[in-house]
């Protein structure tokens, strides 16, 4: 039952959509919510998002307990008990690298020595703080660098999910600039062959009359079967153009609605719309590394510091005590001593030394830089191109709005001219076909336009 209601709601959508079309706001929301790379992208920016919000477990503390004994043939934990321990350890990591633990542990042994029987009691307590001597106040540094890298990944997979979004946007919006594009060709090629095969029908009687000769002719035959060629080619850019947004489109959407769509017709808060794009996720990613690798610095400093430990450790010790006198023993001495124990562990400095941290951060570094510089580069370069192609579009767009304006006011003279019969109906024909080939070479020069407009204010 749930399958045919979903089919009977695919059909439903289906029908929808050839009825009345589909925006191009609609279009761009299948696209967002059905394409593989947007969900890709969505997926690790969800995932960075929880990683800053549970830091996967950094500050999470760790518990261990164990236990071991060993028993005589005949257990009974009061005479056959030989050994028993126990250890209790907490660990709980800090922020900056710093840590803190406690172990408890417990050790009884029980023995027998020329048939007289000895117990031995351990209990002991450690308190020990580990601190990483990193320069943090010098260095200006408020915040946990691992909270802060978590939170700069998660920007960094939100740019990221960003630019595949925005990529595929564009990439939306120039395949419905193209189709456009395509389908005015179609109309222009379609009107050349019409007004040629009218001159062929026309000249091939001529010739029947000895009028004119095959030369001619021919010359005609050769430019139908050009615009024929060229014909075929827009009608199968059309066929790519659409495949290729069906596919865009996880095939969610149909030729038809894709065909109707009209670029020309949508206004400017649609299209600002269907953009929503504040600044440029590539270069806000290329920034957000650069931080990465400044953060990731740090943190392999501070790993690579002196590590210094403090150690407190109180203990009891009934060591091997003839059981007669265990319970006396233990009250008399129940006073622990003390040991405190200060370390300083030199091996991370050396490791660092050897594996030259700094100096492969200062490579790295300058790559990353280097890249964001010429992508910088690159983009004020490209923006300042499509601007001017944009100006030479529409300096030859009012080029051709001139000639299709005289020509147009032109129109009325033909038309009387035509019903005195004064010129040839292919004359007057010829003039419709020439001011519609225009007005149609100036739609595609409008797409052409809107194309290279939106690249240079959406880069």
């Amino acid at each position: 039952m749930k399958h045919k209601y979903y089919i009977l709601n695919f059909v439903f959508i289906l029908l929808t959509q050839l009825s009345f079309g589909i925006s191009i706001l609609d279009l761009k929301d299948i696209v967002i919510n059905s394409n593989v790379e947007i969900a890709s992208a969505k997926k690790d920016y969800e995932s960075a998002q929880l990683s800053a919000k549970t830091l996967d477990g950094l500050f999470s503390p760790s518990l261990s307990i164990s236990s071991s004994s060993n028993f005589t043939e005949k257990i009974n934990f009061n005479d056959n008990l030989d050994y028993f321990s126990s250890i209790v350890s907490y660990t709980q990591n800090l922020p900056f690298g710093h840590s803190f633990s406690i172990e408890g542990c417990y050790s009884y042994n029980y023995t027998t020595i020329n048939q007289e029987k000895y117990i031995s009691q351990l209990p002991e307590i450690n308190f020990s703080f580990a601190k990483k001597l990193y320069p943090l106040f010098i260095k200006k540094i408020q915040k946990d660098p691992q909270i802060l890298l978590a939170k700069q990944q998660s920007e960094f997979y939100y740019y990221q999910y960003c630019y595949a979004k925005k990529t595929k946007v564009k990439n939306l919006f120039q395949l419905l600039v193209y189709l456009n594009i395509y389908q005015y060709e179609n109309q222009i090629y379609k009107n050349l062959i019409s007004i040629t095969d009218e001159q062929l029908i026309a000249y091939k009687s001529l010739k029947s009359s000895g009028y004119t000769n095959q030369a001619k002719i021919t010359e005609l035959e050769n430019s139908r079967w050009n615009y024929q060629k060229e014909l075929n080619n827009s009608e199968m850019d059309v066929v790519n153009c659409l495949q290729q947004l069906m596919e865009l489109s996880s095939y969610k959407t149909n030729n038809k609605c894709l065909e109707n769509i009209q670029i020309l017709d949508i206004d400017e808060k649609t299209l600002k719309n269907f953009f929503e794009q504040e600044n440029d996720p590539l270069e806000e990613l290329l920034k957000k590394n650069l931080l990465i690798l400044d953060t990731t610095a740090v943190i392999k400093k501070i790993d690579s510091s002196p590590v210094l430990s403090f150690s407190f450790q109180p203990k009891w010790n009934y060591d091997f005590i003839k059981k007669t006198e265990f319970k006396q023993n233990k009250e008399n001495n129940n006073t622990p001593s003390y040991v405190a124990i200060v370390g300083l562990n030199l091996t991370p400095v050396i490791n660092s030394l050897v594996v030259k941290n700094d100096s492969k951060n200062k490579i790295e570094k300058s790559f990353i830089e280097k890249n964001y510089n010429d992508y910088l580069s690159k983009k004020n370069n490209e923006i300042k191109h499509y601007e001017s192609i944009y100006t030479a579009y529409e300096n030859q767009l009012k080029l051709i709005t001139d000639l299709f304006n005289q020509e147009k006011k032109e129109l009325g003279d033909y038309e009387n001219q035509y019903k005195n019969g004064k010129i040839s109906k292919f004359d007057y024909d010829s003039l419709i076909i020439r001011l519609k080939n225009a007005e149609l070479n100036m739609m595609c020069i409008k797409l052409y336009m809107l194309l290279y407009k939106y690249n240079a204010k959406y880069y």
